[in-house]
């Protein structure tokens, strides 16, 4: 029994390194596999592929928002598992904020970069950059903002207010 399992376990650390060392795709495949990986949980192999598909796709806000979101879901899984590296979740907040800050740049009249920011900055603990952000949002919103929007102003203008 006992070696079933160290050959179970092996197994899984060959698939995982397996995974982790696949060959560079194509911008649309990293995209796709990108893709798959966020269907499936994995934001890990996730932020690999979209890093494969940033050559082809740099110059669309879509994916610097799932870049974002994506780096945004990654550090939120890292943190509940107890990730204490101050620079990796430092570095992982300045990867999100960069992706959304580049999506506004794209896309300047949207507001879902910078609902993503407002959602960054919050995180970080930057309330009042928070709130700026949230509140960009809302003046790209058109009147008519997002429940996901309302709940970040929400949760931004407390934020700010007891900062």
């Amino acid at each position: 029994m006992a070696g079933f399992c160290v050959e179970f376990v092996l197994a899984a650390c060959m698939a995982a390194a397996a995974q982790e060392a696949a060959p560079p795709q194509d911008g649309a495949d990293a995209l796709q596999a990108a893709q798959d990986a966020i269907a499936a949980g994995d934001w890990n192999a996730a932020l690999n592929r979209l890093d494969e598909a940033r050559a082809v796709h740099a110059g669309e806000a879509s994916f610097w928002l799932l870049y974002g979101d994506t780096t945004l879901k990654f550090l939120e899984q890292r943190l509940a598992q107890g990730e204490r590296d101050a620079g990796l979740v430092d570095g992982l907040y300045g990867d999100a904020e960069s992706a959304f800050q580049r999506a506004g740049e794209l896309a300047p009249d949207a507001a879902a970069p910078w609902l993503g920011l407002a959602r960054t900055r919050r995180a970080r603990g930057d309330a009042a950059g928070a709130w700026e952000a949230a509140a960009a949002a809302d003046a790209r919103s058109g009147g008519s903002a997002s429940p996901e929007l309302l709940m970040e102003l929400g949760h931004s203008g407390l934020a700010a207010t007891i900062a």
